[in-house]
């Protein structure tokens, strides 16, 4: 590392200096998970790793604002880099299949009665995730949304691979309990 870091500056000084628009300092932030990330992306993509792990450092260059701290900043820099290996891969198959006709099966078209009974089991859902603590709500955010394994989510949150499984573990027995209570 640069003379800029002294090694004695912790994740969140480097995040106040990175959202007072020092770059150098995102830069540091970043590199503590570059190897996973080229990692990642090598397993993911093949040969489009390095150009998403550049990819993945503009991203977080330019959005500081985006970065919410609670979930630590190796969560929000994995949050990136899946949403990019995502869309790598979605660009990926449609250059292979550009072909591919929508499901047209009779009965296949989502009616009325079917849309408004996803809303109220979203709205349920939505509310028994917020009745969960919040260390098990951000783990369960993080696999289900930033679609981060129990290991990558250990790694960004600086606990053990076991407690991230715990967490998950206990938050889906909540979850069942709390929808199996509302269910007519």
């Amino acid at each position: 590392m640069s003379e800029a870091h002294d090694g004695d500056e912790t994740e969140g000084d480097l995040v106040r200096r990175w959202r007072g628009g020092d770059l150098h300092a995102a830069a540091l932030l970043l590199q503590a998970h570059r190897t996973e990330l080229a990692r990642y992306f090598a397993r993911r993509t093949g040969d489009a790793a390095e150009d998403l792990l550049q990819d993945t450092y503009l991203e977080v260059f330019r959005s500081g604002a985006r970065f919410r701290s609670q979930d630590g900043f190796g969560a929000f820099a994995w949050s990136v880099a899946r949403r990019l290996v995502r869309v790598r891969l979605q660009r990926m198959a449609a250059n292979v299949d550009d072909t591919t006709e929508p499901d047209r099966t009779p009965g296949c078209e989502p009616n009325a009665l079917s849309l408004i009974e996803r809303r109220q089991v979203s709205s349920l859902l939505d509310q028994a995730v917020s009745g969960l603590p919040e260390e098990q709500r951000r783990c369960l955010h993080l696999l289900l949304r930033a679609e981060q394994s129990p290991a990558e989510i250990a790694l960004g949150l600086g606990v053990s691979i076991s407690t991230v499984s715990t967490r998950l573990q206990r938050a889906k027995l909540r979850l069942g309990v709390a929808l199996a209570s509302i269910r007519p």
